[in-house]
């Protein structure tokens, strides 16, 4: 019936003002054969129909309100337009990530604690695209890229030009909480973060980077791994007698435990008398309360997947290049590999333990999350990051900082004009000279070479 009266309201629009009684009974029977209505009931449906539209569309009472679900807010979705996916992986768990690239409404504020040879630098760069791209309110110091390594954390070590409330705070610092919580407190609207490297890796890394190993015997024709394991079996010995730096005694000691418990002031006193079982439980509750994600190096792709859930940023933002990573050669035999790892967590027992607790703790941020979405997650970053290093054609420039003559770098080049492949090679002491002129372009140049001086 209400295909009949479409086309006899349209055939009656077309016929003047003449009612053509013949032409309806031949169209109604085009339409529906065998169907012989009287015309004058026709034409009064017809008029029905179209003033019960009318009526429905004009009048907000003959809608039906359909009540809105209530949903509860998810931090890691937003209204952002969905991306499309490469990753070999079903259709179901694309539109799964797909879900996930959203960016929060509110943005989170964020404290990263950069740590000593973790792939730090790495990740760093991902905060420093960040707030360069937005741009983001960044706490700077009055050095050229570090707040201090050696001093805890305070206010002297601000530049002049950062604001009182700042974004960010990702620049190279020991730990003070204290201090932190004046510019961005610990809570909702924050994320704090950190990264972890094993024990046995790190040590290896930190004691040649840091030239500890010129303390040993003809040293210069070891690899960095004999050099490092060298120095575990001389270990007594070198830290009682050997002039060392404090770097190098860091190096050498529980330096996780020192960047994050700001008490640690003598060096020497540290490395000779390690923290006790005890004093490590203590500050790993500390930091199990304050830090929202501890990233573990191992576990990089995955540990990014987690904090991308809790900071709501899209994935893409989560591209990587490996920054600053050292030249090694895998010289040892597996026994030597053995006992070296035995005698790094022994010797180091406070870091050791710091890290075995934090990664624990990283597994159980994936089980609650769904090991599923971190899959995904972590292999779509995983492919990005790869997808990057292909198109921005990189090569490794090799290089021996002039302060760590035993030490080779590796660093990415990009031989593209791209400005995302610009932005991934971008060394931290570029960025932060560049967020510096953003944030402060009357900035005084001489402030930086006196905070160095000050060191």
């Amino acid at each position: 019936r209400v295909t009949t009266c479409y086309y006899v309201v349209r055939h009656l629009t077309a016929s003047s003002n003449r009612f053509n009684y013949e032409g309806a009974r031949q169209l109604s029977n085009e339409v529906m054969p065998g169907y012989q209505p009287f015309l004058s009931k026709v034409y009064l449906t017809a008029l029905l129909c179209i003033v019960i539209a009318l009526f429905s569309l004009k009048s907000p009472h003959t809608a039906t309100i359909v009540p809105l679900p209530q949903v509860q807010p998810n931090p890691t979705r937003s209204n952002s337009t969905k991306h499309e996916l490469k990753l070999t992986i079903t259709s179901d768990e694309i539109h799964d990530v797909n879900d996930e690239f959203r960016q929060l409404a509110v943005e989170k504020k964020l404290v990263f604690v950069k740590t000593h040879k973790t792939a730090s630098s790495t990740v760093q760069n991902i905060f420093h695209r960040r707030a360069f791209r937005d741009p983001r309110k960044v706490l700077l110091p009055k050095g050229d890229h570090i707040f201090h390594l050696t001093q805890p954390f305070n206010r002297k070590q601000v530049s002049n030009c950062s604001d009182a409330s700042p974004d960010f705070i990702y620049c190279h610092l020991r730990f003070e909480p204290a201090e932190i919580s004046r510019y961005i407190e610990p809570g909702n609207q924050s994320v704090y973060c950190t990264l972890l490297r094993d024990i046995p890796s790190v040590f290896e890394s930190r004691v040649t980077y840091y030239g500890a190993v010129r303390h040993l015997p003809a040293s210069s024709n070891a690899s960095n791994h004999e050099a490092a394991y060298q120095m575990l079996q001389r270990y007594d010995n070198i830290s009682k007698t050997s002039k060392l730096s404090s770097l190098e005694m860091l190096a050498l000691g529980n330096w996780y435990y020192a960047q994050f418990q700001p008490e640690v002031k003598n060096f020497r006193q540290f490395l000779l008398s390690p923290p006790t079982t005890n004093q490590t439980q203590l500050l790993i509750k500390s930091m199990n309360k304050t830090f929202d994600v501890v990233l573990i190096t191992e576990m990089l792709d995955e540990s990014l997947a987690v904090l991308q859930h809790k900071l709501g940023w899209p994935l893409e933002d989560f591209t990587y290049l490996s920054m600053n990573s050292r030249v090694t050669h895998k010289s040892a035999s597996k026994r030597d590999h053995h006992d070296f790892d035995r005698l790094s967590r022994q010797r180091l027992q406070a870091d050791d333990t710091i890290y075995r607790f934090f990664k624990q703790r990283l597994l159980q941020q994936i089980a609650e999350i769904g090991e599923d979405t971190i899959r995904k997650k972590a292999g779509r970053i995983r492919y990005l990051s790869q997808e990057a290093h292909e198109r921005c054609n990189i090569t490794t420039e090799i290089s021996k900082p002039s302060n760590h003559k035993a030490v080779v770098l590796k660093h990415p080049v990009s031989n593209s004009t791209d400005r995302l492949c610009d932005a991934l090679t971008r060394s931290d002491p570029a960025y932060c000279r560049l967020i510096r002129k953003a944030q402060c372009p009357s900035i005084v140049h001489g402030e930086a070479r006196a905070f160095k001086n000050l060191n």
